[in-house]
């Protein structure tokens, strides 16, 4: 029996820890952890001007929380708009998601098998589908012949015309 040759696996990547990536992404965006900050110090102020019933100051701080918010979001939307496609996360190809060692790209018979479920997945998907809207259509005609068989005139022998100022109750 031969065996079929396995590729060399690439050279794992640095594992990095949780306190390392949050200083990357403070150094990547800082507008959106001041933003959070900012609004966080409105929402406190806030809350001390509703214990000491300062309707006027509560007001204020209420809408420098919302401002602020706003703020925080239009950050965070530049910064991933701004963000360069090299500091982006790396994704595998046609984003199939492949779970794979954390640290690691996923290896190529990975991505393959994922993109074949992938793609079997759409195949049963679409044949459902197809299927559905078959019973839909046969459905659709069963009503639409019942409803025609409802509507449509009998024999005049069947069905006599009304006559005003008479009705069917016999006295």
């Amino acid at each position: 029996m031969s065996q079929v040759p396995v590729p060399p696996s690439a050279p794992a990547a640095p594992v990095e820890l949780p306190k390392d990536k949050l200083w990357r992404k403070l150094k990547q965006e800082p507008i959106v952890p001041i933003g959070c900050l900012a609004t966080c110090g409105a929402l406190l102020w806030a809350s001390y001007a509703l214990r000491k019933g300062d309707r006027k100051n509560f007001q204020i701080a209420l809408r420098w929380r919302v401002g602020l918010q706003g703020l925080t979001v239009l950050g965070a939307v530049a910064g991933m708009l701004l963000l360069k496609p090299g500091e982006a996360a790396q994704s595998t190809p046609e984003s199939v998601k492949v779970a794979s060692v954390p640290g690691r790209p996923p290896t190529n018979r990975q991505v393959e098998k994922a993109s074949a479920d992938q793609d079997t997945a759409r195949a049963e998907f679409a044949q459902r589908m197809a299927e559905a809207e078959e019973k839909e259509r046969q459905r659709d005609l069963a009503e639409k012949e019942a409803v025609e068989k409802l509507l449509r005139p009998g024999p005049k022998e069947q069905r006599p015309r009304p006559v005003f100022g008479q009705d069917r109750r016999t006295f």
